[in-house]
């Protein structure tokens, strides 16, 4: 009888796993879809390289502003302290 009950909790573990994996193809295939809708990817390696190529991109423009507001900050930061300190 003891085999049989674990026969029985076995096949119960093993539904609870299908059932855990149909949930996680679905909520795969979702990201997959949101990705593709959002960002014209189809799959993980494109959305991968696109997210390099973003992070890239983002330091570039980071870096460039960067130079830009010290730049501009030579040119006119004495100017708006000055200004601060009158008003």
């Amino acid at each position: 009888m003891a085999e049989i009950r674990d026969i029985e909790r076995l096949k119960r573990q093993v539904e609870d796993l299908k059932s855990e994996i149909a949930q996680a193809k679905g909520a795969r295939s979702e990201a997959l879809r949101n990705l593709e809708e959002e960002f014209g990817v189809k799959d993980i390696s494109e959305a991968r390289n696109l997210l390099k190529k973003l992070t890239k991109k983002e330091e570039e423009s980071k870096g460039e502003f960067e130079e830009a507001l010290t730049k501009f900050q030579s040119v006119y930061g004495e100017r708006l302290n000055a200004e601060r300190l009158r008003g």
